[in-house]
């Protein structure tokens, strides 16, 4: 049985890019949000850290997600 290769340096690189570019269009807020889920946080978590309910957490990522889904395509 033989691994899965990982990406190129080439890809790694596009993908960093990618990732850069995305995380340029957020808001603070939205940046925040990204951070804290990157760290593990739940969205009561994240919620409490930012002062807001877990609706509007779920909400913004959400709406994080869809921008990333729109670079991607």
């Amino acid at each position: 049985v033989h691994a899965a290769p990982g990406p190129t340096p080439a890809e790694s690189a596009e993908f960093a890019d990618v990732i850069e570019h995305v995380l340029g269009e957020l808001d603070e807020e939205e940046r925040r949000i990204v951070e804290l889920r990157l760290e593990d946080k739940s969205q009561e978590e994240i919620a409490a850290a930012l002062g807001c309910s877990e609706r509007t957490v779920r909400r913004m990522l959400q709406r994080v997600q869809t921008k990333f889904e729109k670079t991607l395509v």
